[in-house]
């Protein structure tokens, strides 16, 4: 088991500028992280490389700048679309076209820098049949049956997301307990399908979170890591403002016999100075080598 982080981690920059994937590899590599999750949701708005027509290029020279750094990408995040029924937003009438486009380049992109597995987000059919299971796994399925065939080809897997629970006007989110989540992964009937726990979700839901990770069990292959106070997705660092108890549910990883990687998705203190990111960054770091003894060893703080 290895620590990673996002390469969104240093986004956000208060000076304005942008900050390259290559440079966040190399920042990232300096801290001392050893994997790289590879997050594509700024495709949607612009702000990466790969909105550009070069995208494939650029992809070669990040999946190189890692291989020199010594990093791995274990994993990826694909873009959500922010409308269930995916539909255009109000006022852009083009949206669908660029999302469809620019999940096509994110599952080729994975496949280039050598993604295990790529991270999803369900859907769910709100509209019509709130709360309806068959129909949430029905919808699901539209969107990702297709994406699938894509990823075998590019040997990328598809690991699916716990939910935030309540987000509105939504007042419960399909997958955002265990027991959904195991039931969307099953039928598929796929080995290169399973999920991906994020426990700053995972709070937001249980008090006690072991409950969930053993019912996920043998199906878990990605992680997010990251803590709040139950209330809002915070994003924020373990140990530090947030609420998981985490010498409980780290354990459990070791427990189930997960074989994956501890991945952050935490905000690198929006408004902090871009120097000082790497401090931020050192310190993300030291705490994940605490969580990965908890993890690994199976025991208690």
């Amino acid at each position: 088991m290895r620590l990673g982080t996002t390469t969104t981690l240093f986004l956000n920059n208060p000076s304005g500028r942008d900050i390259s994937t290559i440079e966040c590899i190399k920042r990232c590599s300096a801290a001392g992280f050893s994997v790289l999750d590879m997050n594509f949701f700024p495709m949607l708005s612009g702000r990466t490389e790969f909105v550009k027509d070069n995208w494939k290029e650029e992809a070669y020279k990040i999946r190189e700048s890692a291989d020199e750094a010594g990093m791995v990408f274990s994993q990826s995040h694909l873009p959500y679309h922010p409308n269930y029924m995916k539909l255009n937003p109000p006022g852009d009438s083009t949206f669908n076209e660029r999302f469809d486009e620019y999940m096509k380049r994110s599952v080729e992109i994975s496949g280039i820098l050598g993604v295990k597995w790529a991270v999803c987000h369900p859907y769910a059919c709100t509209d019509a049949d709130s709360y309806d299971n068959d129909a949430d796994i029905a919808i699901t399925h539209r969107f990702y049956d297709p994406i699938l065939e894509a990823l075998k080809k590019a040997r990328v897997g598809l690991a699916i997301e716990n939910i935030v629970g309540m987000q509105p006007p939504i007042r419960r989110r399909f997958t955002a307990i265990a027991d959904e989540l195991c039931e969307l992964i099953d039928s598929f009937k796929d080995e290169s399908v399973g999920a991906c726990w994020d426990f700053g979700h995972g709070n937001q839901i249980y008090k006690d979170q072991k409950r969930a990770i053993r019912k996920v069990g043998s199906r878990l292959r990605a992680t997010h890591l990251n803590d709040n106070r139950g209330r809002t997705d915070a994003h924020t660092l373990p140990f530090v403002s947030g609420t998981t108890d985490w010498e409980e549910c780290l354990p459990v990883l070791s427990e189930i016999d997960y074989d994956g990687d501890l991945v952050y998705e935490v905000k690198c203190g929006v408004n902090l100075p871009n120097q000082l990111k790497d401090d931020f960054a050192t310190l993300a770091v030291e705490i994940g080598k605490h969580c990965l003894s908890l993890a690994q060893k199976g025991e208690r703080a």
